[in-house]
């Protein structure tokens, strides 16, 4: 037996390649998209955006969030596990529970496959302004 090649796995090289295939995906499930345009171009000239998903009731009282890429060049890895749960178990979802998925969180490092931004910030690193206290859950 031959060994498969990434594109016969399922897998993705590419930011573009990764993108698409999500949008496919989300496009598949039934599932809305709002997509949030990044100033910046990709590695090869391609657009960049977040992109969120969601499925399941509006109003529902548990919301799952999943997101991938905020490391950008963890977002293969991240990318992968939701195209994988859009094309295999997008109905083992309780009918009360909305899942959102955040693709790509940070496209630019996704695209240019670093771990920082554009500015050269490690978004994980930047969520909370620790000069003031805390924020309330």
């Amino acid at each position: 037996m031959e060994p498969q090649s990434d594109q016969q796995r399922g897998l993705t090289t590419t930011y573009g390649e990764s993108r698409s295939r999500f949008l496919a995906a989300v496009a598949d499930a039934g599932a809305s998209v709002t997509s949030y345009q990044h100033p910046q171009h990709g590695l090869v000239g391609e657009a960049l955006a977040i992109d969120v998903a969601s499925i399941g009731p509006e109003d529902a009282e548990a919301v799952l969030l999943i997101v991938s890429g905020t490391h950008g060049v963890e977002g293969f890895t991240g990318s992968a596990l939701q195209h994988h749960w859009l094309d295999r178990h997008v109905d083992d979802r309780p009918d009360d529970v909305r899942v959102v998925l955040l693709h790509a969180f940070n496209p630019y490092g996704f695209s240019w496959v670093r771990r920082v931004n554009e500015d050269n910030v490690d978004l994980n690193r930047n969520f909370i302004d620790w000069s003031k206290p805390p924020p309330a859950n």
